[in-house]
């Protein structure tokens, strides 16, 4: 450690992010004010202390700091959130602090919260505008957290959307934040969407950028999703955000048949490196699954490498129907021809036995009336026709 730094600044440095560091740095403050401690004063006493019981002790300082926060009202996840500080820096600057297993609550699922259905996003896909449709489509195919997908710029993701590539299009990312990998994909439909977006997108460094040129906001991103959940007029069930669109990718792998650890490699979410190790080699198998898993989530009905055929096969289907239609008008006009033919026919037998007649008057030698004549002449008539 400098000796012109204090502890917390030295700790704080191995976050990149301003954003992460002032969310320790907060939650630290907190935890040491509680405790009437502070960085300073944690180190020289680890640096006297016995390590095991300096870990004992404030593991369980920290267990009573959470403990204080629940019976305050906070809830499990927040409590959580306000340990993690605390606890980075004891790793960081002194050693990892031990905390009984179950002390401290795991994460709680989110409670009263909408469930997106395909079917809303698809109707929401048509509402949107360009705009709209490039952001639904690739949020839905990444599966990131809105830190990263807001982060997201044109220099990293433009390579991917190359037309020589087929879809889905699959690359590695490393969150920002966590610096957890994520094997992404991208959708044909995002890659088409992105492609349009690009033509009439402002000319900042970031995909989805504010009016002023930078990233968007976590808060503008909800904003936006709220937004076109009602444009769509989609009756929700609980609140909306951002996350759960991940949640939703997250459910359709999960559902499609991919095991935990894929799925939570296909959006970014930490896993064991032992597990990350046998992925990494998995890299084609792992793009397979999410092809088969895509109609799950396809907007616009067209799945995977299939869809760069549909017009040809569109092409087929529209020249076969072209032919049937021909041959149902060869048919119908066939159909009026026999039965005109038939009917001529009638007609003709029908002279031809008056014509008989006329003979028959004839071998007995009556004598030809003006109307047996006309008969005649009638019946050689109809017989060319037939």
């Amino acid at each position: 450690m400098s000796e012109s730094m204090k502890p917390k600044e030295e700790w704080l440095k191995e976050y990149s992010k301003e954003g992460t560091k002032k969310h320790h740095s907060t939650n630290f403050d907190e935890f040491c004010q509680w405790v009437n401690t502070d960085d300073i004063k944690l180190v020289e006493e680890y640096k006297t202390s016995d390590p095991r019981e300096f870990s004992k002790k404030w593991g369980k300082k920290i267990v009573q700091y959470y403990n204080h926060l629940i019976e305050k009202g906070k809830k499990i996840n927040t409590a959580r959130t306000k340990t993690i500080g605390a606890r980075a820096f004891f790793k960081s600057q002194c050693l990892e602090v031990k905390i009984k297993r179950g002390a401290i609550g795991k994460s709680q699922i989110a409670m009263g919260e909408h469930e997106f259905i395909l079917e809303e996003f698809q109707r929401m896909y048509r509402v949107g505008n360009i705009r709209d449709k490039a952001t639904l489509t690739t949020a839905i195919s990444l599966g990131w957290g809105a830190y990263d997908f807001v982060h997201l710029e044109w220099s990293f993701i433009e390579p991917y959307l190359a037309e020589s590539l087929e879809a889905p299009i699959a690359f590695w990312y490393e969150r920002k934040k966590t610096g957890a990998p994520s094997r992404s994909h991208l959708t044909h439909e995002a890659i088409e969407a992105l492609r349009t977006w690009k033509t009439v997108a402002p000319q900042t460094p970031y995909v989805f950028s504010g009016e002023n040129g930078k990233p968007l906001s976590g808060d503008a991103l909800n904003d936006w999703l709220r937004s076109l959940t009602k444009r769509t007029q989609i009756q929700t069930r609980g609140k909306v955000r951002f996350h759960l669109v991940r949640k939703f990718l997250m459910s359709q792998l999960s559902a499609s048949g991919m095991n935990q650890w894929e799925t939570k490699l296909a959006v970014g979410k930490s896993i064991p490196s032992d597990i990350l190790t046998y992925l990494k080699d998995q890299a084609q198998n792992l793009r397979e699954k999410f092809m088969n898993a895509e109609s799950r989530f396809t907007l616009t009905g067209l799945t995977n490498s299939n869809h760069s055929k549909l017009d040809m096969i569109d092409g087929k289907i529209e020249e076969m129907e072209n032919i049937i239609s021909e041959q149902q008008i060869q048919i119908r006009t066939m159909n009026t021809k026999i039965e005109a033919l038939t009917k001529n026919t009638i007609k003709g037998n029908v002279l031809l036995g008056k014509l008989l007649e006329f003979f028959k008057g004839s071998w007995l030698r009556k004598p030809a009336s003006d109307e047996d004549i006309k008969t005649l002449e009638e019946a050689i008539k109809r017989s060319k026709e037939v």
